[in-house]
């Protein structure tokens, strides 16, 4: 998946970063719509009027998440469960390679370099950074620097 996602990114895109939703969607011929919605939706891709709808209360990242999720449901006809939305989104917002580049070159700041790069919150890069890691992708003396911080934010969780 993450080889298509790369794909998909430079095919209707191009490889730069942060994306630009926007356009994006527009090369995808899908309009973004912000609506009055109850607090818990967070947004919907409508087929019918090709267009993603979003809930107006959204911050700016859960903005950019939500319209990445819903991209994941423009290119299938089949409903998808949130855990592969949610996947399908980070990788759409921040490629494992690209991640993994940029976290490497950004030592030692890379939670707010990766958090500017990407244009995701902080708490995702973090997310992020964990997952790959312990999945043998981030060495360990990159990671361990920010053990504290993984620690911190699943107490909070």
């Amino acid at each position: 998946m993450i080889r298509s996602i790369e794909k998909f990114i430079k095919n209707f895109h191009g490889w730069n970063f942060p994306l630009d939703l926007n356009l994006l969607c527009k090369n995808l011929n899908t309009k973004i719509e912000r609506s009055n919605l109850p607090d818990y939706i967070k947004g919907y891709y409508n087929r019918e009027i090709g267009s993603i709808v979003l809930n107006s209360n959204l911050t700016h990242h859960n903005e950019r998440f939500i319209i990445s999720r819903e991209i994941r449901q423009i290119s299938s006809r089949y409903f998808k469960s949130n855990i592969e939305k949610n996947y399908f989104a980070q990788e759409l917002l921040m490629p494992t390679n690209e991640f993994i580049r940029k976290w490497n070159e950004s030592y030692p700041t890379q939670v707010s370099e990766c958090s500017w790069y990407f244009d995701v919150s902080k708490e995702a890069i973090i997310n992020k950074a964990k997952r790959l890691y312990e999945k043998g992708f981030l060495l360990n003396f990159t990671y361990k620097h920010f053990s504290d911080i993984f620690e911190n934010i699943q107490k909070k969780s």
